[in-house]
């Protein structure tokens, strides 16, 4: 999907770039922001493509939703994984630490469904219990596919995050990591 971003270690420290140039998505983002168009960004940059720029966007995009799922999904979502109680928003815990949205999660034995933690992360914040996990990396983020996807996984996993596991949700699979 985003075929035009690339990270490199060796290319502005790691930072997500343009076709492997010097071009930060960043600065592209934020030229935007502050009024640029994309013929002056073209300007600018003469190696960028149009499709550079648009992908740039789509990417910064995805990314923070990624990281801020709209309330209205939260409900759905709740619904569909069998909630017990309110999302976190609906209780007025939307900007609880992920380390206490862990301890509460491990303490009602729910599940958290996320977009934004990695594999060592979560499991730091477990702290060796047991939690069930449902992580989404998924670049199709609308909210329509996201149910969808959640619900062909709770059929198939939801005994594995009684149990304790992290299951890790892509566009075309998912796969089951169990805590030992």
């Amino acid at each position: 999907m985003f075929d035009r971003i690339t990270f490199d270690t060796q290319i502005m420290g790691g930072r997500a770039c343009i076709r492997g140039m010097r071009i930060p998505v960043s600065v592209i983002v934020g030229q935007i922001a502050h009024g640029a168009t994309f013929e002056e960004i073209l300007a600018g940059y003469p190696d960028l493509e149009r499709e550079d720029i648009q992908q740039a966007v789509e990417y910064a995009a995805n990314a923070i939703y990624r990281r801020h799922v709209h309330g209205c999904a939260c409900r759905d979502l709740a619904k569909l994984a069998g909630a017990r109680g309110d999302p976190l928003r609906d209780q007025g815990l939307q900007r609880l630490p992920n380390g206490e949205i862990f301890e509460k999660a491990i303490a009602e034995s729910s599940v958290v469904v996320t977009f934004d933690l990695d594999f060592g992360e979560i499991v730091a914040l477990c702290k060796g219990r047991k939690a069930g996990v449902v992580l989404f990396r998924l670049r199709n983020t609308r909210i329509d596919f996201v149910i969808q996807r959640l619900s062909e996984v709770l059929s198939e996993c939801a005994d594995a995050l009684t149990r304790g596991a992290i299951v890790i949700v892509e566009e075309t699979r998912h796969r089951v990591r169990e805590f030992p």
